[in-house]
C-alpha cells in the first residue's frame, strides 16, 4: 500500500525524517518496502507566462513563444497550439528530467529553443498529452511547478501483513505513528449540511442476506456535476497508486485510501425502481462490471441489485449500467461492511483482485461505516457540489460490538521474559486506542472493531511487545531443560530410506502432489488401469495440476523431462510422498510410495571407464536398500507392466512373508518418446507401506565371525531359459546352514560352450558358527549343490 508523507503529516504531528520513519515502522511491523520521491524529476520546472506567440519562420506547425519565468525570458519553440498569450504553463528548464528525455537548449529549424512547455503527460502526471498543461490564472510566476501543485510529497511504498487491515489507510498508519510519538490522532473534521429532501422519499434498502452483509448504508446527493476533479484531488491519489477517473469516483477511493473504508457511487436514476436490494447472486444471472467484462454470477455470490437487475458484485466491483459518467447529476453512496470469508470466496472465484475487495477480504471496520460515510458527503459537497439528502439509511440489524479480553500484567511479563511497569503497558494500549480498565492487578481491555486481528491475550501481549520494543527484551538462557524429539518408528524409517538412497548417489525431489491427467496417456496406461482413477481439483491452478496423483512415477517423469531440457544429463532422483486413490467416503485413501529414476551416464573411478546407467544399476540400489533394511529373502520376477519396456520389467518380491513389493525397469521406448527423452530411463516404485510392515523396530546384531570363511568357485553349463535367480535359488536350498554367501561373478555364451546354454560362475561361502569347518565338510556340501543343480535344473560342471 502506498501512503504519502505529508497526507501522514497531515493527520498526527511528527518530526522523523524519512530514514526515522522507516526505520521506527519497521520496528513495529510496518515494513517501508521503498521511499519515492516525484519532486527530484522537477527540480528545474518552474512556472512560467506565455508572453508572445509568433509563427516559427520555417515551420508551419511550430510556433517562437517568448515566456516570461520571473528572473527572466526565454525564447521557447512550441508544437501545441492550446495555449494563448497570458496563459501560466509549466516550463522545463535545460537540465530537467522529462519522460522524453532531459531537456537541453537547441536549435530547432535555425531558431534557438531555451526550454520546453509541458504536457501532463511529459511531466509525468497523468497520460494527457493532447496539449500544454495550462494552470490556473493566480499561478505564481517563476515558482517551482511542485511545490505550487503539491508534487513535492514523498511516496512510501508500504508492505502491510494480511492481519492488519486497519494499516490499508493513511488514518492507520498515522494511527501506529501516534502510538510510537504520544502525539495526537487528527481524525478529518466532518461537517456538511443537508438541505436535500428527506432520502426516505428518495429511496430504499432491503437486505435479505444479513449474514453476507451485517450493515449497509446509503446517501444520495442532488444535483451534482461530474468533471475532472481539481488538482489536490488528482494528484494526491495518483501519487498513490490510484488513477483518476472524475471528482465523483476520486473522491470515494480518496475515502477508501484515507479512512480503509471503500465506498461505491452509483447514478441515482439507473437504479430500478429506486430501490437497493442487498442478496445473493442467482442462476444464470449476469452483470458486466466497470473493465466491460461480462460476468456469470453464482448463488453463493454477494450482489448489490436494483428492484430489476444487479447493478455491482458486492465489495469487488461496480457494473456499468449503474456508472457515474458526465450524465450524472444525482449520485447514491454506498458504505457498507460485508463478510469478509464471502468476498475473499467471490473475488477467488471470478479471479478479480481490486483496492475494494483487499479490504473487505481482510475486513474493514463495521462502526466506521458511518464516519466513511460522512466524510464522502463532506468531500462530494465540497468538490462536486450539490445538496446532500436529509437523513442516511443504516441497516444494521446485528450491531457487531468491540470484544472484551482479560489481559494479565503477569502473564505479559512471563510471556516476554521482562518486566514492564503496569502503568507502561495501559499507556501502550491506549496510545493505539484500545480501551484499558484496572481491576484487582488485572485489566480488562475493549479491543476496537477495526482491530480484528486481536483476539486473545497473547495478540495484546505482541501489542505492547511492538511497542515497548523489542530490542529492549533481554537476552536469557532457557530454564527449561531442552529434550530431544523421539521420532516414530515411521519417521525414523522415512529417514533411514532417505539415507540409503542419498549414500547411493540418489537426489531427493519433492514435485506437486498434483499432476496432469494427460500424464496417464503419456505413460500408455490402458483406459480400464486403477491408477487412471485419480481424484481431480474443483479449481486447479492450471491444466497441468488437475488431478491427485495416484502414482509418483509421473511426477518424477516430468522433473527428469524438465531438467533433461535444461541441460542436465546424468541424474538419479528419487522421491517418498504420498499418493491419493479415490473412496466411497469423504476423504481419499492415502499411502505411501518410493519411487526412483535413473538415466544417463554411470561414472566410476580412474580405473574404470564411463557408461551408460543400466538395469542392474538400479537393481544395485534396491538390493542394498532392502538389505540395510534388514530383509534378506527376495527376488526378482520378469513382469509385464505397460509403463515398462518389454522384457525389461520385474516385480520385486519378498519371500518370507510372501508379499509383492514394487516394480522396476527400463521405460518403454512409447513412454520414452513422449517425454521427448533421448536416453534410456530406469525407474523403480517400491509401496512404503508393505515395506514398513517388513522391517522389524526391533534392531538385532550378530558378533564378529570367529571363525574363518572357506570360498569355492563353480560354474555350471545351464539352458539360456534357466535364471540366475532360480541357480540362486536352488543352491540357497540345498547349501545347508553353512552356507553363508553366494556371488555371481562370470557369465560366459561363446565357445566351447553349446548353442541355447550358458555359463554361470558362483563364489560360494562356507563358515560355521561353531568351529573351523573341514575340507571334507566342504567338499560334501559343495557336492550336494552340484546335485540339486543337476537334478533341478539339468545343469552340468563345466570342464
Amino acid at each position: 500500500m502506498k501512503v504519502t508523507y505529508y497526507w501522514l503529516k497531515e493527520l498526527v504531528d511528527f518530526n522523523f525524517s524519512l530514514t526515522e520513519l522507516r526505520e521506527k515502522l519497521s520496528l513495529v511491523g510496518i515494513e517501508v518496502g521503498g521511499i519515492e520521491e516525484p519532486s527530484l524529476k522537477m527540480e528545474k520546472v518552474v512556472i512560467g507566462k506565455i508572453l508572445t506567440i509568433n509563427p516559427h519562420p520555417s515551420a508551419d506547425h511550430l510556433t517562437l513563444c517568448v515566456v516570461d519565468i520571473g528572473k527572466e525570458n526565454l525564447a521557447i519553440i512550441c508544437g501545441a497550439r492550446n495555449m494563448k498569450p497570458g496563459d501560466k504553463v509549466p516550463v522545463a528548464l535545460p537540465g530537467a528530467k522529462l519522460s522524453t528525455g532531459e531537456v537541453r537548449s537547441m536549435k530547432i529549424r535555425g531558431l534557438e529553443s531555451q526550454g520546453v512547455m509541458c504536457s501532463e503527460w511529459e511531466l509525468g502526471i497523468s497520460g494527457d498529452h493532447s496539449g500544454l498543461m495550462i494552470l490556473p490564472f493566480d499561478a505564481p510566476v517563476g515558482e517551482r511547478l511542485d511545490r505550487y501543485l503539491g508534487l513535492n510529497d514523498i511516496i512510501l511504498d508500504l508492505d502491510i501483513t494480511p492481519n492488519r487491515p486497519d494499516c490499508l489507510s493513511a488514518l492507520g498508519i498515522a494511527r501506529e505513528i501516534a502510538a510510537l510519538t504520544g502525539n495526537r490522532l487528527k481524525y478529518p473534521p466532518i461537517e456538511f449540511s443537508e438541505d436535500g429532501e428527506e432520502i426516505s422519499s428518495r429511496m430504499r434498502v432491503i437486505v435479505e442476506a444479513p449474514d453476507l452483509c451485517p450493515r449497509y448504508t446509503a446517501r444520495v446527493v442532488e444535483g451534482v456535476k461530474v468533471a475532472p476533479s481539481p488538482p489536490w484531488l488528482r494528484y494526491r491519489l495518483e501519487a498513490v497508486g490510484i488513477r483518476s477517473i472524475n471528482n465523483v469516483v476520486d473522491v470515494t477511493n480518496y475515502v477508501m485510501m484515507e479512512m480503509g473504508q471503500p465506498i461505491h457511487a452509483f447514478d441515482y436514476h439507473r437504479i430500478g425502481g429506486n430501490t437497493i436490494v442487498v442478496r445473493r447472486g442467482r442462476k444464470e444471472e449476469k452483470i458486466v462490471t466497470l473493465d466491460g467484462i461480462e460476468r456469470s454470477l453464482e448463488k453463493k455470490f454477494l450482489v448489490i441489485a436494483d428492484s430489476q437487475q444487479p447493478v455491482a458484485i458486492a465489495g469487488i466491483m461496480g457494473g456499468q449500467e449503474s456508472e457515474v459518467g458526465d450524465n450524472t447529476h444525482t449520485v447514491v453512496i454506498e458504505c457498507a461492511y460485508f463478510n469478509p470469508l464471502s468476498i475473499r470466496q467471490t473475488a477467488r472465484k471470478l479471479g478479480m483482485r481490486t483496492e475494494a475487495s483487499l479490504r473487505f477480504e481482510r475486513g474493514v471496520d463495521p462502526n466506521g461505516v458511518l464516519s466513511a460515510q460522512n466524510r464522502t458527503a463532506q468531500l462530494i459537497k465540497k468538490v462536486v457540489g450539490g445538496k446532500i439528502c436529509r437523513g442516511v439509511i443504516d441497516v444494521y440489524s446485528s450491531p457487531i460490538f468491540p470484544i472484551e479480553i482479560e489481559l494479565r500484567p503477569s502473564r505479559v511479563k512471563k510471556v516476554l521474559g521482562a518486566t514492564i511497569d503496569n502503568k507502561e503497558m495501559i499507556t501502550i494500549l491506549e496510545r493505539l486506542e484500545i480501551k484499558v480498565e484496572s481491576s484487582q492487578g488485572k485489566f480488562m481491555v475493549k479491543v476496537p472493531t477495526f482491530r480484528p486481528d486481536l483476539t486473545r491475550e497473547v495478540d495484546l501481549i505482541e501489542e505492547i511487545a511492538r511497542y515497548w520494543g523489542y530490542h529492549r527484551i533481554p537476552e536469557t538462557i532457557p530454564q527449561y531443560p531442552v529434550v530431544p524429539p523421539q521420532g516414530s518408528f515411521d519417521l525414523v524409517l522415512e529417514n533411514r530410506v532417505k539415507e540409503i538412497l542419498t549414500s547411493c548417489g540418489l537426489w531427493e525431489v519433492m514435485p506437486y502432489s498434483f499432476i496432469d491427467e494427460r500424464s496417464f496417456d503419456r505413460m500408455r496406461l490402458p483406459a480400464s488401469h486403477p491408477l487412471r482413477v485419480a481424484l481431480k481439483i474443483r479449481n486447479p491452478l492450471d491444466e497441468s495440476r488437475s488431478v491427485m496423483r495416484t502414482t509418483l512415477i509421473a511426477g518424477l517423469l516430468e522433473t527428469l523431462s524438465l531438467n533433461l531440457r535444461r541441460g542436465t544429463e546424468n541424474l538419479k532422483i528419487f522421491e517418498l510422498g504420498w499418493v491419493f486413490h479415490p473412496t466411497d467416503g469423504p476423504l481419499p485413501q492415502e499411502s505411501r510410495c518410493i519411487t526412483a529414476i535413473f538415466t544417463g551416464i554411470q561414472e566410476f573411478s580412474w580405473d574404470h571407464k564411463p557408461r551408460e546407467v543400466d538395469f542392474y544399476d538400479l537393481k544395485g540400489v534396491i538390493e542394498n536398500l532392502l538389505d540395510q533394511l534388514g530383509i534378506k529373502k527376495y527376488h526378482f520376477q520378469p513382469e509385464n507392466h505397460p509403463i515398462f519396456h518389454s522384457g525389461r520389467c520385474s516385480r520385486i518380491l519378498v519371500d518370507e512373508p510372501p508379499v509383492f513389493l514394487g516394480i522396476m525397469g527400463e521405460i518403454h521406448p512409447d513412454v520414452r518418446e513422449a517425454y521427448e527423452f533421448k536416453t534410456r530411463v530406469y525407474l523403480f516404485e517400491i509401496d512404503f507401506e508393505t515395506l514398513r510392515g517388513l522391517v522389524s523396530e526391533l534392531k538385532t546384531y550378530s558378533p564378529l565371525p570367529k571363525y574363518p570363511a572357506v570360498k569355492r568357485d563353480i560354474a555350471i553349463v545351464v539352458p539360456k531359459n534357466v535364471s540366475a535367480q532360480r541357480v540362486k535359488e536352488v543352491i540357497i536350498s540345498s547349501g545347508g546352514d553353512i552356507l553363508e554367501g553366494i556371488h555371481l561373478f562370470d557369465v560366459y555364451q561363446q565357445q566351447p560352450i553349446p548353442p541355447g546354454y550358458r555359463s554361470l560362475a558362483y563364489t560360494l561361502i562356507f563358515r560355521s558358527p561353531e568351529k573351523t569347518l573341514t575340507d571334507q565338510e566342504v567338499d560334501a556340501q559343495q557336492k550336494q549343490i552340484i546335485e540339486a543343480l543337476s537334478q533341478q535344473l539339468g545343469a552340468e560342471i563345466r570342464k
